[in-house]
């Protein structure tokens, strides 16, 4: 059971928009799957987004965001073992809302971080940067902007 009981604030919600910015319509994401708002694949009564989803207003697709963040943080909360300031916390929040909590909880990050290599998350970070197995440059925009913050 994880050490942390901690809560996504403003760094780690932004860093999110961020780099999901908005979409009010159904599209499909890089490994074409189907997302909405700011990259909610799931609706807040637990369903999948589809390409019949309607679309939705910017305060609705916050609120979607707010939904698939809790499953990130809970994740995070629960596997990880080790103290975590919450800038650290805002990271692996965008990390995990980004690569799913099943990626994250498989991990070698977590494995490590879980020994306290703290140092260790950075490089980790950049090994989740390729789309279809070729470098993807806004993946690899999006891990800097963790690593920044994980290290601020």
């Amino acid at each position: 059971m994880g050490v942390n009981n901690l809560d996504i604030d403003d760094a780690g919600l932004n860093l999110i928009t961020q780099f999901e910015g908005f979409r009010a319509n159904p599209y499909q994401d890089q490994n074409n799957i189907w997302t909405i708002g700011y990259g909610s694949t799931y609706l807040t009564d637990g369903s999948r987004v589809t390409q019949y989803t309607p679309a939705v207003t910017q305060n609705q697709a916050l609120d979607l965001l707010h939904y698939g963040c809790r499953t990130a943080i809970n994740c995070i909360n629960t596997h990880v073992n080790v103290d975590l300031n919450q800038n650290q916390f805002d990271a692996l929040c965008d990390f995990v809302y980004n690569v799913g909590s099943g990626n994250f909880i498989s991990s070698t990050l977590l494995v490590l971080l879980n020994q306290g290599q703290y140092d260790s998350v950075p490089t980790q970070l950049m090994r989740w940067t390729k789309t279809g197995g070729q470098p993807n440059s806004g993946l690899i925009r999006r891990r800097q902007a963790e690593i920044n913050l994980w290290g601020s």
